[in-house]
């Protein structure tokens, strides 16, 4: 039981870090501005 612990949080660990990575990446590619929008709690609306 304990190695299954240990690899579903090692796991979660990894997804995590490629998923803020990816949201990171694409909204630095697209400039969506999400990632800055959750970090200040402002939405930049552009024109």
């Amino acid at each position: 039981m304990r190695l299954v612990h240990h690899w579903l949080m090692w796991g979660l660990i990894l997804f995590s870090l490629v998923h803020v990575y990816m949201a990171v990446w694409n909204s630095i590619r697209n400039r969506t501005m999400v990632i800055e929008a959750v970090i200040s709690g402002y939405e930049v609306k552009r024109e």
